[in-house]
C-alpha cells in the first residue's frame, strides 16, 4: 500500500507531519496510444484535378476517450494549425479502433487549400484522466488551388444548309 504525508512548518521552524494509508483500486493506468498513424497520399495535390485531391490520415485508439479527445491537424511551416474532421465510419468518435480523417483543403467548400510546402500532421489524444499522447506524419502539398475554368461537356449540333440554287 501508500502512505499520503501532509508537512507544515511554522515561523519558529517547528514542524508536524500527519500520516494515512492510501488504497488504491480500480486505477487506469493504461495511456491512450495512437498507434500506425498513417497518411495517403503523403504528396496531396487539392486542386480538384482528380488526382491526389485528397488526404487520408489513419490512426489506431488503443483506449476508449470522451467523444472530443481525440484531435487531428494540419501544422504550418509558421506553427499555424488548420483541424482535420474525422470521416464517418464504423466506430463512434473517442472509441477504442481505427479512425479515419479525411483531408481537402478546403477546397470542397471553395475555399483556397494552404500554401504548397511541408507540413507535420499532429494527432493528439487525452484521456478522461487528462493523460495526454501525440503522433505526428509528414504531408506535403503541391500545385494546389482552385480551378481556373468549368468544362461543360454537352451535346453539338451539326447544321446543313442546303439549297436547291443550283
Amino acid at each position: 500500500g501508500y502512505t499520503w504525508v501532509i508537512e507544515a512548518t511554522d515561523a519558529r521552524s517547528e514542524t508536524n507531519k500527519i500520516t494515512g494509508p492510501l488504497k488504491i483500486s480500480a486505477a487506469d493506468t493504461a495511456l491512450p496510444e495512437l498507434r500506425n498513424q498513417t497518411v495517403s497520399p503523403n504528396v496531396f495535390t487539392p486542386n480538384q484535378d482528380g488526382l491526389n485531391d485528397r488526404a487520408t490520415i489513419n490512426v489506431y485508439l488503443t483506449k476508449e476517450v470522451a467523444e472530443d479527445g481525440l484531435h487531428v491537424v494540419l501544422v504550418g511551416p509558421d506553427g499555424g494549425e488548420l483541424p482535420i474532421a474525422e470521416a464517418a465510419g464504423r466506430i463512434k468518435p473517442g472509441q477504442r479502433g481505427l479512425h479515419m480523417f479525411d483531408y481537402d483543403g478546403g477546397i470542397d467548400l471553395g475555399a483556397n487549400p494552404p500554401p504548397d510546402g511541408e507540413y507535420t500532421v499532429r494527432a493528439e489524444v487525452e484521456d478522461k484522466l487528462g493523460q495526454k499522447m501525440v503522433a505526428t506524419s509528414l504531408l506535403t502539398i503541391q500545385n494546389g488551388g482552385l480551378p481556373r475554368a468549368d468544362i461543360y461537356l454537352g451535346q453539338v449540333e451539326f447544321f446543313t444548309n442546303l439549297s436547291n440554287d443550283l
